[in-house]
């Protein structure tokens, strides 16, 4: 299902440095958290602060669901495979942060800033993005299914293989992203900007029960079409 999207990862990964250990007053919080997190708020506490600075830290595969951590900073942090489920995230900065298989699943993002970010096969299904900044960001083989983009700046973004069915990307910035492989069967492109510089060389416009596959051309302009079709805002 997924095309070779090794040079990307591996033009991230060159980007990234040492991670900080976690100092002992956040990781206790983070144990509170989870532990929170486990027994549904009877028991600890959960992660609430405004503008906490977790820049460069390793926090791979740590239980942030729920946190609500508005203004955070993520920015070159490891988040490779972490839980953020339902995490408020409103105007966090992951500037060049690696979220590689992380779980975002209806966590709000909106007016985040993910600038070069690594998003390689995240799981985002009904994630809000609404004004986003995701520019070079990589979101290959992304699940991003029924997520919301609205007005979020994705130029130059890679979106090779991604699951965008359903998402709603209307008003987004899309000049020179890469949407080859991506599957795009209901999407939402209502006054999009910069379609006729996106990259696809295919994409996948059909249901699992009917694949439809469109390649060169064709798929330009059924994005083309699609942008005419999306009911506006």
């Amino acid at each position: 299902m997924f095309g070779d999207t090794t040079q990307h990862e591996n033009n991230f990964s060159e980007e990234r440095t040492m991670k900080k250990p976690i100092p002992p007053d956040l990781l206790a919080q983070l144990c509170s958290h989870q532990q929170w997190s486990k027994t549904q708020g009877t028991e600890e506490k959960q992660l609430e602060a405004r503008g906490l600075d977790l820049s460069e830290l390793d926090l791979s595969s740590k239980n942030l669901a729920c946190a609500n951590l508005p203004e955070a900073k993520f920015d070159n942090a490891d988040l490779r495979k972490a839980d953020l489920t339902s995490a408020y995230l409103f105007a966090s900065s992951f500037h060049q942060a690696h979220l590689d298989e992380a779980m975002l699943v209806k966590a709000d993002l909106t007016h985040a800033t993910l600038t070069r970010a690594s998003l390689h096969s995240l799981r985002g299904r009904r994630a809000d993005f609404v004004r986003a900044d995701l520019r070079h960001a990589n979101l290959s083989n992304a699940d991003l299914r029924r997520a919301s983009f609205i007005l979020a700046n994705l130029s130059e973004a890679v979106l090779q293989n991604a699951l965008l069915i359903r998402a709603n990307l209307d008003e987004a910035n899309l000049t020179g992203a890469d949407l080859t492989g991506a599957h795009l069967n209901g999407i939402f492109l209502s006054g999009v900007v910069g379609i006729e510089s996106v990259k696809a060389d295919w994409i996948e416009v059909g249901t699992d029960e009917a694949p439809r596959r469109l390649e060169g051309e064709a798929a330009l302009q059924w994005l083309l079409d699609a942008i005419l079709t999306s009911p506006p805002l």
